[in-house]
C-alpha cells in the first residue's frame, strides 16, 4: 500500500484487492469483508475513520472527466497522458 494509517481494519482474505501500491488508507478506517478495491491507474485515498457498509466497490481508472464535449470512448492516450503529466508536476 502507498499508505496505511494506524488502527486500520482490513479483511483481505475475503476481499478482492488489486494495484494496492496506489491505495492510501487513513487512521481508524474499517474495510469489511467482501470489499472490491482496484486502484488501476489513479491513486485512491480513503480518509480517516471511514466505515463502509457491506460489499463496497471502489474502482479507479484513468478516465478523464474534465474534457467537455468528448465521449469517454473518444478520449485518446495523449489526452490521458496530458493530465497525468499535469498531476505529476503540480
Amino acid at each position: 500500500m502507498k499508505h496505511c494509517g494506524k488502527g486500520v481494519y482490513i479483511r483481505p482474505m475475503s476481499s478482492d484487492f488489486k494495484e494496492l501500491w496506489n491505495l492510501s488508507v487513513g487512521d481508524g478506517t474499517s474495510i469489511p469483508k467482501g470489499s472490491t478495491i482496484y486502484c488501476t491507474d489513479v491513486p485512491c485515498t480513503i480518509g480517516k475513520k471511514v466505515l463502509f457498509g457491506p460489499n463496497p466497490t471502489i474502482i479507479t481508472s484513468d478516465h478523464r472527466i474534465d474534457i467537455l464535449g468528448k465521449y469517454i470512448a473518444d478520449v485518446t492516450m495523449e489526452d490521458k497522458l496530458t493530465i497525468a503529466l499535469y498531476r505529476y508536476h503540480t
